[in-house]
C-alpha cells in the first residue's frame, strides 16, 4: 500500500483477503494507505471493509523491539519499508492508538482525510496521549477537521438523546404504576419536540390535572431523571403555593436595579438562565397570583423570559409541567362513572356469555 497499486488491492478485496488484518508490528494496510497519501488505496479499502477507527498499535522503534526481541535495527527497517520512509514521523514519538485519520492529518494529506471522513471516520478518537487528529494538521486540514468535530459531537449527543427518549416511557412506566395512558402522552409529546427541535418556536409544557397521590409530580420528576439525565440544575421545581401575592412576582424573576436584592434574581430567571434547557415543574399551579400568571405567558407563547435586569433567557428548549387539583371533585366523579360504565359492561359481556 505504499506505492499505489490500486488493481492489486482491488484483486485481494475481490478474493476475501481480511483487509484489517494488523502487521505484525501492529498497523494496518488503511494506516500505511493514509500515511503515504495513496487516494486510490484508500477508497479500495473502504470498499472492500477497511475499519477507518481501527487504532493502530505500533508504539515507536525502540519499546516494539524490546516488546518482540527484535533488532531495534531489523524494527526501525520495517517500519520505514513497511510502512512509510516519509520524513514527518518522528522515531521517538508513540503512535500507539493512531488511526487512519490521525496519519492522514500528520501527512498533510486534505484528499485522503476528505474520503475518511466521508466514509465515517471518527475525528473525536484520541491517542494514548489524549490527541484528537486535528493537533497534528496544518491550517486547512485542522479546519475540516475541527468543522467535522463539532458536527460528530452533535450528531453523537442527538443519537444519544433519541435512545434516550425510545426507551424513556418504559422507563418511567418501572416507577410509576396505574397511569400508562398519561405516561404515553407525555413520552409523545416529548418524542416530538425532539424532532421538531428548538428552532421551530415550539414550546413543550403539559397540564398534569389530578387528585393529590396519583403521581403528577413524580411523573415530572421522572420526566427530569431520564431526559436530563440528573444533571445539576436540570430538574427546576416551584412551589407556586409560594406567590400567591402580587408583589411575590420578584421572588420569581428578580427585583428591578436599585432594590434590595436585586442582584441575586429571582427563583426561576436565575435557574434557567444557568440551565435553560431544564425541566421545570410548576407546583399546583391554581395556587399562584392572576399576575404571575401573566408574567408566565410570555414563557409559554414564545418560549423566553425576562428577568428584572431585563436579560431575556431563551428557554424554547426547555421542557414546562404544570400540576393542578383544580376540578378535583368533577374528575372523580367522571373517574367512578367511568368505572361504573366498565364494570356493567362487564357484567353484561360475562351474563352473554353464559
Amino acid at each position: 500500500c505504499k506505492s499505489s497499486r490500486h488493481k492489486n488491492n482491488s484483486k485481494l478485496a475481490a478474493e476475501g483477503i481480511n483487509v484489517n488484518r494488523r502487521h505484525r508490528f501492529g498497523w494496518t494496510a488503511l494506516h500505511v494507505a493514509a500515511v503515504n497519501g495513496n487516494v486510490e488505496t484508500v477508497q479500495t479499502l473502504l470498499d472492500a471493509g477497511a475499519d477507518p477507527n481501527l487504532r493502530d498499535e505500533f508504539t515507536n522503534v525502540e519499546i516494539m523491539a524490546k516488546i518482540t526481541h527484535l533488532d531495534l535495527a531489523y524494527v526501525f527497517k520495517a517500519r520505514e519499508n513497511d510502512f512509510t520512509d516519509r520524513p514527518l514521523l518522528d522515531k521517538d514519538c508513540t503512535y500507539y492508538g493512531f488511526t487512519a485519520l490521525h496519519y492522514a492529518a500528520i501527512a498533510d494529506e486534505e484528499e485522503t482525510v476528505k474520503i475518511l471522513l466521508e466514509r465515517g471516520a471518527d475525528p473525536t478518537i484520541e491517542t494514548e496521549t489524549g490527541t484528537r487528529p486535528h493537533s497534528y494538521a496544518t491550517t486547512d486540514v485542522r479546519q475540516l477537521l475541527l468543522q467535522h468535530v463539532a458536527k460528530f459531537d452533535d450528531t453523537r449527543r442527538e443519537k444519544g438523546a433519541l435512545k434516550t427518549i425510545s426507551y424513556l416511557e418504559q422507563k418511567i412506566r418501572q416507577h410509576i404504576i396505574g397511569q400508562d395512558y398519561p405516561i404515553k402522552i407525555v413520552t409523545s409529546s416529548i418524542r416530538r419536540k425532539k424532532m421538531v427541535g428548538p428552532t421551530m418556536n415550539v414550546l413543550l409544557s403539559s397540564f398534569f390535572l389530578g387528585s393529590s397521590g396519583v403521581g403528577k409530580t413524580e411523573l415530572a420528576k421522572q420526566v427530569g431523571k431520564y431526559v436530563r439525565k440528573v444533571r445539576s440544575g436540570s430538574f427546576i421545581r416551584i412551589d407556586m403555593s409560594e406567590f400567591q401575592q402580587k408583589h411575590d412576582i420578584q421572588k420569581l424573576i428578580g427585583t428591578p436595579p436599585g432594590y434590595s436584592g436585586y442582584e441575586y434574581g429571582g427563583q426561576l430567571t436565575k435557574q434557567l438562565k444557568n440551565y435553560p434547557s431544564a425541566v421545570v415543574l410548576f407546583d399546583e399551579i391554581d395556587k399562584a397570583h392572576p399576575e404571575i400568571l401573566t408574567v408566565l405567558l410570555q414563557l409559554f407563547d414564545e418560549g423566553r423570559i425576562t428577568n428584572g435586569l431585563g436579560y431575556t433567557i431563551d428557554c424554547r428548549n426547555a421542557i414546562f409541567i404544570m400540576t393542578s387539583n383544580l376540578a378535583n371533585d368533577k374528575i372523580i366523579a367522571c373517574v367512578n362513572k367511568l368505572r361504573n360504565e366498565k364494570e356493567g359492561i362487564m357484567k353484561k359481556l360475562s351474563y352473554e356469555k353464559n
